[in-house]
């Protein structure tokens, strides 16, 4: 069963982790990597050298390669769930062998990561399987955001476009348990919207989980999501395992890309939604939950219904309230105040003084289109952070970035404080 990583103060403390993978140059790099986001790592490159010492028992997960050379990560995964039933596996697999993968999770593993992965998405993973969600704190996110930003704070909460979201997002966390849809396009942030309903509502206490259903093998869906009984199928671990509803009970639990969820799901879904009602895979136990749903998609659910891939009825009972997120682009009124919370937040990530953005700078950004929106965002204040040698964030530090056809975008448009001729 997963872990919560805390300490007495209610801090995080990042689990160690244990690589275990055959290729030097994966080893060197997802240590790096992992290294860089404040984790403690540590590597093999065979499965046997798990065992020895007291190296299981200062790990918390282990990144398992499946195929090692002539040993087999199955093997490996099957004596560390008998020996270290605690430590979680996430298992790491080449392109396109999800079977095996898949297979891996009915054996106990936690999850899969395809090489090759992002930081992101890794991290991400991890951070779910051990809970890595601060209950009280991080369940403020949203709120956290807005009072670090001081003075521009009524700027990004109540910029002119996101007003109106927020003013319905606050009625709905206060208002009681009714399920929530927040549509948007991908990195506008929907998961902190989500957030910042859970730390308003009364339920700001208990956890807040989110699951990718874009994410889980749709053979696994059911059992991730309500849990097995032991021996419930081959290679199910002997003490069974509590799904997603169980590990949010009493708290929120945020269905993330809902539109992706297997057509065999919905009815499942649907009865739970209305009855909370479920039962275990491979159980005749009947058990209840007290648990909040919010759903959150980028896809256009109206026509997935026309295209009969989405249940109608499904829809309206998650659609009681519904949030819209618009597109960065059009909330331009909080493009500066974010990129300066971002650039405070990798400030001390970094250990650097960076003092702010100059004007031509912040009249760049706000101009920029912003395809993959508050994401974007934030990976190019990131970058930007960790190339720039000065104390201001300059254009040279942001124009690589920027791909010429947007640049040219920009260029064009006569309103833009980018084609004056006055150097800022």
């Amino acid at each position: 069963m997963p872990k919560i990583i805390s300490n007495k103060k209610n801090t995080i403390v990042k689990p160690s982790l244990l690589i275990v993978d055959d290729e030097p140059l994966v080893r060197k790099s997802l240590t790096r990597l992992l290294s860089r986001e404040g984790y403690d790592v540590k590597s093999v490159d065979e499965g046997r050298k798990v065992f020895l010492g007291d190296l299981l028992q200062t790990t918390d997960v282990i990144l398992l390669d499946l195929f090692l050379g002539k040993e087999s990560g199955f093997d490996v995964l099957e004596k560390v769930r008998e020996v270290a039933p605690n430590v979680v596996v996430i298992v790491i697999t080449g392109h396109g062998d999800v079977s095996s993968a898949v297979e891996a999770m009915k054996k106990g593993a936690y999850q899969f990561i395809e090489k090759p992965s992002s930081t992101e998405t890794i991290v991400e993973i991890i951070k779910r399987a051990t809970y890595q969600e601060e209950q009280t704190s991080s369940s403020h996110e949203l709120s956290s955001i807005v009072i670090s930003l001081g003075k521009r704070r009524e700027q990004f909460l109540y910029g002119k476009a996101l007003k109106p979201t927020i003013k319905v997002a606050a009625k709905a966390a206060k208002g009681g348990d009714s399920t929530v849809l927040i549509q948007g396009e991908s990195g506008t942030g929907k998961e902190l919207i989500a957030r910042y309903v859970h730390g308003l509502s009364s339920r700001s206490d208990k956890p807040f989980v989110p699951i990718n259903c874009a994410a889980l093998p749709r053979e696994l869906m059911e059992s991730e999501l309500f849990g097995y009984e032991k021996g419930a199928f081959t290679g199910a671990l002997t003490s069974g395992k509590i799904g997603y509803v169980e590990q949010a009970e009493g708290g929120t639990l945020l269905l993330d890309e809902v539109g992706e969820l297997p057509a065999e799901m919905h009815t499942k879904l649907l009865r739970f939604l209305e009855t909370k009602e479920y039962y275990q895979l491979g159980s005749a136990v009947l058990r209840t939950s007290d648990v909040r749903i919010i759903a959150s998609t980028n896809a256009d659910l109206s026509a997935a219904i026309k295209d009969k891939k989405f249940r109608k009825d499904l829809f309206y009972r998650l659609n009681v309230v519904h949030l819209t997120i618009p597109t960065l682009a059009s909330r331009k009124d909080e493009i500066i105040p974010l990129a300066e919370y971002f650039l405070e937040s990798f400030n001390r990530k970094y250990n650097k003084h960076i003092k702010g953005f100059k004007e031509r700078v912040k009249a760049y950004l706000t101009a920029l289109p912003w395809e993959g929106n508050v994401r974007e965002l934030k990976n190019l204040v990131e970058r930007a952070i960790i190339l720039s040698d000065s104390n201001y964030i300059t254009f040279e530090d942001v124009d690589t970035q920027i791909s010429n056809e947007k640049y040219e975008i920009i260029k064009m448009d006569s309103d833009n404080p980018l084609t004056s001729d006055v150097e800022l």
